[in-house]
């Protein structure tokens, strides 16, 4: 990889990009980043849609026998 940066912390948080792990979890949906930067842009996308999904709370249940 040919990244560069004047800081050694910018450094260590693009190298979690080529780790496998993911240890930054969404508590809503548990879907899991490599970086903190990326879990919080994912959490946005749940405050800004949140009233979009509201019709979907009520549950339906089948009737079928």
């Amino acid at each position: 990889c040919k990244y560069k940066t004047p800081t050694l912390a910018k450094l260590k948080d693009h190298e979690l990009l080529h780790s496998s792990e993911a240890k930054f979890t969404c508590s809503i949906c548990r879907k899991s980043f490599k970086q903190f930067k990326q879990l919080k842009t994912h959490e946005k996308y749940h405050k800004t849609n949140q009233t979009k999904f509201k019709m979907f709370e009520k549950t339906h249940q089948c009737r079928a026998q």
